[in-house]
């Protein structure tokens, strides 16, 4: 009995699948892999100081980043040097504002997250 090899689609296939599941883009970085997702609900708390001198806290600000690990799940807080570098690639070489750590996937799970990328629009840095 001779062994088929499998087609090129049933192989291909479901990896296109898997992809298309996953928002977010792929950013490697000499530190590792991990994913850099826009998440327009992503509710950032940043204190506001008035012109008179008066502070505000919270003031929410809407949108941002959140850094996950390649298939989605969240990155320790020991990881912090390794979301910097992705967010700073796919901002372009910017760091984007509000580096926290914070619950920010929807199972509650605390990740890294920032604001959205200051001026240059999202994406991978060219290199």
């Amino acid at each position: 009995m001779t062994r088929s090899r499998p087609s090129v689609l049933r192989v291909v296939l479901p990896v296109l699948a898997l992809a298309a599941c996953s928002p977010g883009v792929l950013v490697e970085t000499s530190l590792g892999a991990v994913r850099v997702t826009e998440d327009p609900d992503l509710a950032r708390f940043s204190p506001v100081t008035l012109a008179g001198g008066e502070r505000i806290e919270p003031f929410p600000e809407f949108g941002g980043l959140v850094v996950t690990g390649p298939e989605g799940g969240a990155l320790s807080f020991e990881d912090r040097a390794l979301a910097s570098a992705a967010l700073a690639a796919f901002c372009g070489g910017a760091l984007p504002p509000d580096l926290s750590y914070r619950g920010a996937l929807d199972d509650g799970a605390s990740t890294w997250s920032s604001g959205p990328c200051p001026e240059a629009p999202p994406g991978p840095a060219a290199s």
